[in-house]
């Protein structure tokens, strides 16, 4: 498997730490399991997770956890930064009356998903979250930052190694 120095910019701190490679499938795994936990002990604990997209045999109440976008900007010849946006969509149990129910989730899954998220160990920071109401269904958006160190692959001399001489003419 393939190693990397992973960067992290957190609110305090800067870490750095040599780690394997973070999938999407590992972030969408500990969202999941991060949105369980919350819901345990709720009247929503039994509302299943469903992975496909298949709006045809909807289940209802259900949550949808979905990696929608990718960004990824090099910054310089080492390093790039990722940018997840992650979707969160509850389908509540009755679409014309669905104001409480919704109102509920919308508060737990806010409060859960604002927190900050480590995934394999690796603290990743919430940028920003947005909720939206469509068609009767509870919509949530937020951003997970990742920066990456990638390997050095530049043979040329570095600037603390060349040797400059200097020639003064009168």
């Amino acid at each position: 498997m393939y190693r990397r120095l992973l960067v992290i910019y957190g609110k305090r701190s800067v870490v750095r730490r040599w780690i394997n490679i973070l999938t999407i499938l590992q972030i969408n795994t500990a969202i999941n399991e991060k949105m369980k936990k919350a819901m345990a002990g709720t009247e929503f604990e039994s509302v299943p997770l469903i992975f496909e997209d298949n709006t045809e045999s909807l289940i209802r109440p259900s949550i949808k956890v979905a990696v929608e976008n990718l960004k990824v900007v090099k910054l310089n010849s080492n390093c790039r930064e990722k940018t997840f946006t992650i979707n969160v969509t509850f389908f509540a149990k009755d679409m014309y009356k669905c104001k409480t129910d919704n109102s509920k989730m919308q508060e737990l899954l806010e409060t859960i998903l604002l927190e900050d998220m480590y995934v394999e160990n690796i603290y990743i920071p919430v940028l920003n979250l947005d909720s939206d109401l469509k068609d009767g269904n509870l919509k949530i958006s937020f951003e997970l930052y990742i920066a990456e160190l990638m390997p050095d692959t530049d043979s040329s001399e570095t600037m603390e190694s060349l040797k400059f001489k200097e020639e003064v003419n009168d």
